[in-house]
């Protein structure tokens, strides 16, 4: 083997396809001396990211530029002088700044949490209406906290709990960036927390007659009708994971389906229509 120094210009270098660093190779005579003068055949690979083309420096040094891999690895450069393999070899971390856990509300997530998956869903009930985040990492690091339908910012330290927000029925996405040291590449975690939607209807319409209806009011009338017959249908409609069921005056409940009619039978005088909505929860 060819005696050679081998070194990098910086031992870790963010994960990100595009950092890089310089790799030099001292050549060596064969008494031990460093070469001063150029015009060997050096040839470099490596295990992990990718390398440059090689260039004669005419002083005895050889160099070559490492980049980085998008992921976390390792990085072994080898090489040969002149054919023959090189005895040393040289080590290039490629760094990422990751979570080391992450709760929400201060209880887990349900799915096991992975510093290499990036994204995670999870659900609330209607009556949660904030959340907060405790992101986790190792001493040094801080995470830029956004949530992304406001698209405000919020920086804050490590292992200490976020600033808590507002959730809007539905989905609301948050994000939330790494900042590591200057060896590792950002890594960019989102977070989706639905927040059921409220056990309400959305619509109710009647197969004839006048009906004021309003989603948010719990109360509606409608107006006399004469002649026609008896026989009525109402209509309701409710998002998703909302379960129905109506009756009229004493009867039983039925259960309906968002949608669909309910079809009933009017008697003489006042008549009493009863809804009930009920939110199905997820977990």
């Amino acid at each position: 083997m060819t005696m050679t120094t081998f070194h990098s210009a910086l031992p870790i270098i963010p994960a990100n396809g595009a950092s890089g660093t310089p790799v030099a190779v001292q050549a060596y005579y064969d008494a031990g001396n460093p070469k001063s003068t150029g015009g060997d055949v050096i040839t470099l690979s490596t295990t992990a990211g990718t390398l440059g083309p090689v260039t004669d420096q005419h002083n005895g040094t050889y160099t070559a530029i490492l980049t980085s891999s998008g992921s976390e690895a390792v990085a072994v450069v080898s090489g040969t002088l002149n054919g023959k393999p090189l005895v040393n070899t040289v080590s290039v971390s490629f760094g990422v700044a990751k979570f080391t856990g992450l709760l929400i509300s201060g209880l887990a997530f349900k799915q096991v949490f992975d510093p290499d998956i990036t994204a995670y869903t999870t659900y609330v009930p209607n009556d949660e209406d904030s959340v907060k985040f405790w992101p986790m990492m190792d001493p040094g690091h801080g995470v830029t906290f956004t949530k992304v339908a406001d698209g405000w910012p919020y920086t804050t330290t490590i292992n200490e709990e976020t600033m808590g927000t507002t959730l809007l029925e539905g989905a609301n996405a948050f994000q939330f960036q790494t900042n590591g040291s200057a060896g590792e590449a950002a890594r960019i975690y989102t977070v989706t927390v639905t927040r059921q939607e409220s056990a309400k209807l959305t619509s109710l319409t009647a197969s004839r007659g006048s009906l004021s209806f309003q989603p948010t009011v719990s109360t509606a009338s409608m107006s006399p009708m004469f002649g026609g017959g008896n026989a009525i249908d109402f209509t309701p409609s409710a998002a998703s994971r909302i379960s129905i069921q109506m009756k009229l005056n004493g009867d039983s409940y039925q259960s309906v389906a968002s949608g669909t009619g309910f079809t009933t039978n009017l008697l003489s005088g006042d008549n009493v229509l009863y809804i009930q909505v009920n939110e199905s929860r997820k977990t």
